[in-house]
């Protein structure tokens, strides 16, 4: 069962349902100190169905007699006073008072600050008034935190959001950035081609490699563009027993044949049999552009290895982790919170959507994926997938 948001309004309709009570006597005002001007005491709702919300502004200023009153006093203010207070009141601040017939005032102060007050308003008699200013004193202290938190809270939450809207128009904006790099080049290159074939400016013999230039391009805007709905559209991986040893021992053999034109050597260890839930295609996908993405940052004679195991942490269900270690040239420590963003490689002519995409499906398996490296060492790609 859902619990409701605490907002300024619903925590200020508790407040002044809990000053009428179950009796009603009298309706009752929430004046409040404006967060906004710091200055002026203004009521910005107000309880019980008999009453309307007169016209015209309802402020009290925050140094009036009657606010410096009621944070000396933290006391009930009844109207009429025998006290001389009402009396002394500009004629403002009375004309805000007699407009919704106020009968007598309660504080809610925090922290030694005066931060709203209660207006009871009616026609119960002078007694029954009295008891039922006493009885929301009793509770004001409380009102008054509770209504402070629910502000911070809002502001907080208000404030949050605007953050993460800021930061969803970056990265919205970066995004539509790097796919405009990423098409531009191969759109010029057809450009160019089309244009030399139009002005009949192609050598001789030409058309055909040309024409197949042309559409090497197109093909390859539209791998751009395909690898981007994979990254965007929302996805439910299959959920199937998968024998984790088995799909690592498949993309390892799938490629070693590169490997070896490179002139390296891909390693496998780790025998345990490893039993998660997820899509096995998905998963070999990801570990296979990850032993080539090593395979590319490592030189001719390194070793690029693959280990899995089982991973138990206190507490926690066990995990299935999966290791893929190359020596190559390693990634500088500035570039490794990036190196999982979209359209960012550290590789010559890298499209940058490799680790994005695999990081969706890692994330789509409830698990995780890290990447610590060390320049001029080595670099190592960490996947854990809880075991079922």
């Amino acid at each position: 069962m859902s619990q409701q948001t605490e907002t300024p309004d619903t925590t200020r309709r508790s407040i002044l349902a809990g000053v009428v009570g179950a009796d009603k006597l009298a309706g009752a005002v929430l004046f409040e100190l404006d967060s906004n001007t710091g200055r002026e005491y203004y009521a910005p709702s107000m309880l019980s169905s008999e009453l309307s919300r007169p016209e015209g502004p309802h402020e009290i200023a925050n140094n009036s007699l009657l606010a410096r009153w009621l944070r000396v006093n933290d006391s009930v203010l009844p109207f009429p006073d025998s006290i001389g207070v009402v009396d002394e009141l500009t004629e403002n601040d009375r004309r805000t008072l007699g407009a919704f017939n106020t009968r007598a005032c309660v504080p809610l102060v925090h922290d030694g600050e005066l931060t709203a007050w209660i207006a009871l308003v009616g026609n119960s008699s002078a007694s029954a008034l009295e008891g039922q200013g006493q009885r929301a004193l009793r509770q004001a202290h409380g009102w008054a935190a509770q209504l402070h938190a629910a502000k911070l809270a809002w502001l907080s939450r208000m404030e949050a959001e605007s953050v993460s809207r800021v930061n969803r128009l970056s990265v919205t904006g970066e995004l539509a950035s790097s796919i405009a790099h990423e098409v531009r080049s191969p759109l010029a290159a057809v450009r160019s081609i089309v244009q030399m074939v139009r002005d009949k400016d192609a050598p001789a013999g030409e058309h055909d490699r040309l024409l197949s230039t042309v559409i090497a391009e197109v093909d390859r805007v539209d791998d751009v563009l395909s690898r981007m709905l994979m990254l965007g559209r929302p996805h439910t991986s299959r959920q199937e027993s998968c024998n984790l040893t088995f799909i690592a021992d498949a993309a390892v053999d799938f490629c070693r044949a590169y490997a070896r034109r490179q002139g390296q050597r891909l390693v496998r260890s780790g025998t345990e049999q490893l039993s998660v839930l997820g899509d096995p295609h998905e998963l070999r996908q990801v570990l296979i552009n990850v032993l080539l993405n090593a395979c590319q940052a490592s030189a001719a004679g390194a070793t690029v290895t693959l280990e899995t195991g089982r991973q138990a942490e206190s507490g926690s269900q066990p995990w299935a982790t999966m290791r893929v270690t190359d020596y190559g040239v390693g990634i500088p420590s500035d570039e490794l919170s990036k190196v999982f963003e979209p359209f960012y490689s550290t590789k010559p002519g890298g499209g940058g959507l490799g680790l994005a995409i695999c990081r969706g499906i890692i994330e789509r398996h409830l698990g995780r994926i890290d990447l610590a490296s060390q320049v001029g060492t080595s670099t190592t790609v960490t996947i854990q997938l809880p075991l079922q």
